[in-house]
């Protein structure tokens, strides 16, 4: 596993889904700057990634690297954009350290931007998303 260089301006969450993505923006500050739905194309993707990097320096996390991940990957790092990946185990581990209990893509998407904004000492369990692992992603 590779660290990543924090901190950052925005944290994006992909809840990653097979047709749409849900995504949030959490700024360094804690206020959330947006939710929204988006579809798995390059276009959608690349607009909510503009609209984070807009912010300043932008983190993307994925809670799928592989398969219905990789589109959100490949656009963020086409973007300039670093990504990390958080485990779904830690993903819903993380989850009950937020209030709620809805199972929601949007709360999901949450949980994943400050889960991955708290703890930029090891990211609290995300993981770089590198050419090095073994997912074999660019």
């Amino acid at each position: 596993m590779q660290p990543f260089e924090g901190p950052y301006d925005a944290y994006v969450g992909f809840d990653v889904g097979k047709l749409a993505h849900r995504a949030c923006c959490v700024l360094a500050g804690g206020a959330v700057a947006f939710y929204v739905g988006v579809t798995n194309d390059e276009a959608a993707i690349d607009r909510v990634l503009a609209e984070a990097s807009a912010r300043g320096r932008a983190l993307a996390v994925v809670d799928q690297r592989r398969n219905i991940g990789t589109t959100v990957i490949r656009r963020a790092r086409a973007a300039g954009v670093e990504v990390a990946y958080l485990p779904g185990i830690a993903a819903s581990r993380a989850s009950s350290l937020f209030p709620g209990d809805a199972k929601t893509d949007e709360r999901d998407a949450e949980v994943i931007a400050r889960t991955a904004m708290g703890g930029n000492q090891a990211a609290s369990g995300c993981e770089a998303c590198d050419s090095s692992n073994s997912s074999g992603l660019m």
